[in-house]
């Protein structure tokens, strides 16, 4: 058989970092950070001094909890490398919450190299920081390979973000309501920046609340306007929270159009959800 990337088996060696003891105040396996600025990045916060194995896998699980009726959106970014002169290898991971949904949580998983000895660390930036009990909690869970397994990415990119100065950090699209067709294609990004090996899809409610939890089919094309292709297709989704999918090992060229459409229950919530994809590059 044709082979390919494989990123669930032959893993070994999980680590955790960047997380707490247990305590009354704060549960496993979470930290939490805080910001005060709106819609600025915080400092870098430090997750590991030392990447205690070679990484060719990084699991991030996060969780939000709200406090407010207000939306909410943080664009978070993890980087290696010495303090003060940290490198963004994944960038703008967008996490979000409708007004009254409380609390928000998921997982992500990216096969990045990290060489054993590395610093690793992580900041953010709110759309409403004020907002929030706590505003972010990560935990990181770090993964080695065995011997005859590839070797981990080179990094991420982001896109589909807006310029990150205003809520939503995320591309909106309007759905299709049931109506058995799937809603029109809107553009996550003209032309690619270099090859990409796979993509992680982030799926944004936007401005839900908890009156209405419509349910979304989800798509992602390649090529030009009026000829897209998918690529990843029927993404399911719950509209009341973020929600991310992949890592797909799909190929993507430099210079590609991607797209972004999908199909909703309800007519009231159509026109407000977002995506965001990272491509993961070599």
């Amino acid at each position: 058989m044709p082979g390919g990337m494989l990123f669930e088996s032959q893993l070994v060696n999980p680590n955790y970092v960047g997380t707490k003891a247990n305590s009354t105040t704060t549960p496993l396996p979470y930290d939490y950070y805080s910001c005060t600025t709106t819609n600025t990045k915080t400092a870098w916060n430090q997750l590991t001094a030392s990447a205690p194995i070679d990484v060719c896998l990084l699991q991030l699980d996060w969780y939000m909890s709200w406090s407010s009726t207000a939306f909410g959106t943080v664009a978070m970014d993890i980087g290696v490398g010495a303090a003060g002169s940290e490198k963004v290898l994944i960038p703008n991971l967008v996490f979000g919450t409708g007004a009254n949904n409380g609390d928000a949580f998921g997982t992500l998983v990216f096969p990045v190299q990290i060489p054993a000895g590395t610093r690793i660390a992580m900041r953010f930036q709110s759309s409403n920081p004020t907002a929030n009990n706590f505003p972010l909690g990560i935990s990181v869970k770090l993964w080695d390979g065995e011997l005859h397994r590839m070797e981990g990415a080179a990094g991420v990119d982001a896109m589909g973000l807006t310029a990150l100065t205003a809520r939503p950090y995320s591309t909106t699209f309007t759905a299709a309501t049931n109506a058995g067709a799937i809603g029109a294609w809107s553009q996550l990004v003209a032309s690619t920046s270099r090859d990409y090996m796979g993509l992680v899809v982030l799926c944004d409610c936007i401005t839900q609340d908890s009156t209405n939890f419509p349910t979304i089919i989800v798509d992602i094309g390649i090529g030009a306007s009026g000829s897209e292709q998918v690529i990843v297709r029927g993404l399911f989704w719950q509209h009341a929270y973020p929600m991310g999918y992949g890592p797909f090992p799909v190929q993507i060229p430099a210079g590609s159009r991607l797209s972004v459409r999908g199909i909703c229950s309800t007519a009231a919530n159509a026109a407000t959800t977002g995506a965001v994809v990272y491509g993961i590059y070599q």
